[in-house]
């Protein structure tokens, strides 16, 4: 199976041929809301700067952050640009792997505190957002229109879908190292080797790669979360 179609398949689940997507719930968003109830107050310091809910927070701003390059994508005609997979887009889509520590984190996705009452909001949003989504797989693989991601450029809409279940794999994992973590208390000079082991690798990509940029202060993204949050309300249920 083709990659792009076999990680779509994981993120949202078997659709049959023709089938739209607001037609079922994406198998992504079950998987978000059952970590919500979880202790989000979890941290590991040797392993995240975030806590567990500022992961789970994160992780729905990405997928509506997603959902707008979509739109765009899906709404475009431009085909003069490419995939900058050479550097920057190689480990995502060459390797199918998200280093960690790489890709600074732009100002409208930094999470605030992985509260409940930051992420519930982000969450019912999304949830109608999802079922405004009328297009079939075939017309997402089939459409050229490309948008803009900062670090691999120009990406069509089936590799925007591959982004996001690359994404969500990726802090999965590191949400399954701060819970593995979270209740060890190793000594001083574990913490810092595994912190140094982590860092240094990190730091030669983030050399090769060249995307060590300041991270914006949150407030410039505020206006986009806002917009996230007015999503279009009256939408019918999946199914529906």
């Amino acid at each position: 199976m083709d990659p792009k179609r076999a990680a779509f398949k994981h993120l949202w689940g078997p659709l049959g041929p023709g089938q739209r997507l607001n037609s079922v719930r994406p198998r992504f968003a079950a998987d978000l809301e059952r970590l919500i109830d979880e202790d989000r107050d979890r941290r590991a310091d040797s392993v995240s700067a975030w806590c567990f809910g500022q992961h789970v927070e994160h992780m729905y701003l990405v997928a509506h952050w997603v959902l707008d390059r979509i739109h765009e994508s899906m709404g475009s005609e431009r085909t003069d640009r490419s995939m900058n997979l050479v550097a920057r887009g190689y480990f995502i889509f060459g390797l199918g792997w998200t280093p960690r520590g790489v890709y600074p984190t732009l100002a409208e996705l930094v999470a605030k505190n992985g509260r409940k009452e930051d992420i519930l909001p982000l969450k019912e949003s999304l949830e109608r957002r999802l079922r405004e989504l009328s297009w079939t797989w075939e017309e997402i693989a089939a459409h050229p229109g490309r948008s803009y991601h900062p670090w691999m450029t120009w990406l069509t809409s089936k590799q925007w879908f591959f982004f996001l279940e690359r994404h969500n794999r990726h802090h999965h994992r590191i949400l399954r190292d701060v819970a593995r973590y979270a209740h060890d208390a190793p000594g001083p000079a574990r913490c810092v080797a595994r912190w140094t082991r982590h860092k240094l690798r990190n730091e030669v990509m983030i050399t090769v790669l060249g995307t060590r940029r300041p991270t914006p202060p949150i407030e410039e993204g505020a206006a986009t979360r806002a917009r996230w949050l007015a999503a279009s309300a009256g939408v019918p249920e999946i199914g529906g």
